[in-house]
């Protein structure tokens, strides 16, 4: 695979939360002097964007089939600005949001999990599912910055979403994702090619682990990845998201579903994208179109 992360293996005991990602996208505590700006972000009452929803993308299977072209997006209102990014956040999804700088981090040496150039992080608070493994985010990145700072990683993710734009699919190896996270992806779900106000990316659901876990409402997240029409802002949206379907978290590691993924976790891993591939948009929790509807708000104007 082409990203770091501690190898998922069969293992006599598996540590329960093992899931460490990185500080960028997760829900630990920040470490001192990560943030050089902040600010808090706040938008009027709103639970509806307007103009409705609009009507569900299509979804297909990274690495199979290729995905439909995404349609152009629709100029849409924003409520909610934080520095170059606007977005209309609805306040049944989150009350509002924390406006940072995130200063560069890394280098030669450090670990591609600890590498990211300067750039913009918007925090939903008093997001609907309260506390989970991902924050809810949204990150604006320089692709040049990133670039040169991790060329081989950036440089083949950004090969493999400007296939997916383009309608094609995304090769071998995991969904492209920024920024690296320490983790290994488990499964992707409902894939759909979306629009921003000005850009395009894919939407996906997915888990991330260290370790063989079950597929779960806790760590699971829908993850949005796109670039401005101009190539030069990657933006990346971490929502967490559940399905009364699933487990609330990773349980017990003596339960004996954990000798069923350890048997066989292709098939388990497998199992469980069909089924969350088969969920309809309205029985996620949020709703799968409030996250996109919040996806196709976005705009990127420096």
């Amino acid at each position: 695979m082409k990203r770091s992360y501690v190898p998922i293996a069969l293992m006599a005991t598996i540590l329960l939360g093992c899931s460490v990602l990185t500080n960028a996208v997760s829900g630990g505590t920040a470490e001192p002097g990560e943030t050089e700006k902040t600010g808090a972000v706040s938008q009027p009452d709103a639970t509806e964007e307007p103009g409705g929803a609009p009507e569900e993308a299509a979804t297909a299977e990274p690495g199979g089939a290729a995905l439909p072209t995404a349609k152009p997006a629709i100029p849409k209102a924003t409520n909610t600005t934080c520095k170059e990014v606007s977005f209309f956040l609805v306040n049944t999804l989150a009350k509002a949001a924390k406006c940072e700088t995130v200063p560069a981090s890394g280098g030669a040496g450090s670990k591609p999990f600890e590498t990211y150039p300067s750039h913009t992080r918007v925090t939903l608070t008093s997001y609907m599912l309260g506390t989970r493994m991902m924050q809810p985010v949204i990150l604006v990145f320089p692709v040049d910055k990133f670039t040169e700072m991790l060329p081989d990683v950036v440089n083949p993710d950004l090969t493999a979403l400007k296939a997916l734009i383009a309608g094609g699919t995304a090769g071998e190896g995991d969904m492209p994702i920024l920024p690296v996270l320490n983790a290994r992806e488990l499964f992707v779900a409902q894939t759909a090619l979306l629009p921003f106000q000005n850009g395009t990316g894919v939407g996906f659901i997915t888990q991330y682990a260290q370790s063989l876990v079950p597929v779960n409402n806790h760590d699971m997240f829908f993850a949005f990845q796109g670039l401005t029409t101009d190539g030069t802002y990657w933006v990346s949206v971490i929502m967490p998201i559940t399905h009364p379907s699933l487990w609330e978290d990773a349980g017990n590691p003596s339960n004996t579903i954990y000798s069923t993924i350890n048997d066989n976790p292709d098939a388990y891993y497998s199992k469980m994208e069909g089924e969350i591939n088969a969920k309809a948009p309205r029985t996620f929790v949020p709703f799968l179109s409030t996250l996109t509807d919040l996806v196709a708000s976005i705009i990127v104007q420096p």
